[in-house]
């Protein structure tokens, strides 16, 4: 079985199920498949390598990803957290690898209302990336867009607590 089984069109340039944050009905069945597909990955990954192993973190996220699409906000919170543990234990804080798991549990966070802790993703892995592959690398831009969009939201967010006089 192929992620694109059931998909119309067989989309071949990926899945383009998610539109205005809502699932696509003639799409769902493309994010289904890929869920299936990933949750088999990284059963065999685990069995295989442990579930310890950088390898097993990548299916994690890769899962996470697409539970996100279908609006299993906390059920990629697991898995996208998960990695992000794996990762940092298995390569250490610094590795490009944790950065990339701090980049997807940004996305998530700033989905879920959470813009501080997206932005302190955002910025780890912010740093980190920039450390590894210089300030210039395109993953870095994107990582310096996201976390522009986190910025702006924080801006335009209704201040917390009491009202202050200033």
């Amino acid at each position: 079985m192929s992620i694109l089984d059931g998909c119309p069109g067989g989309c071949p340039s990926g899945c383009p199920a998610v539109q205005d944050g809502s699932v696509h009905p003639d799409r769902l069945s493309c994010l289904e498949g890929a869920g299936e597909q990933y949750e088999r990955a990284l059963a065999i990954g685990e069995a295989a390598l442990g579930p310890d192993h950088p390898d097993v973190a990548i299916r994690r996220n890769n899962l996470g990803s697409v539970l996100q699409d279908l609006g299993d906000l906390e059920g990629a919170r697991v898995q996208l957290e998960r990695a992000l543990a794996i990762d940092e234990a298995a390569l250490g804080p610094d590795h490009p690898s944790v950065a990339i798991s701090c980049h997807y549990l940004g996305y998530l966070l700033r989905e879920l209302g959470d813009l501080a802790g997206a932005r302190a993703q955002y910025e780890r892995a912010l740093a980190i990336s920039e450390a590894a592959l210089g300030p210039d690398h395109p993953h870095v831009a994107a990582i310096r867009g996201d976390l522009g969009r986190v910025l702006q939201a924080l801006q335009n967010a209704p201040p917390e607590g009491p009202a202050s006089d200033l």
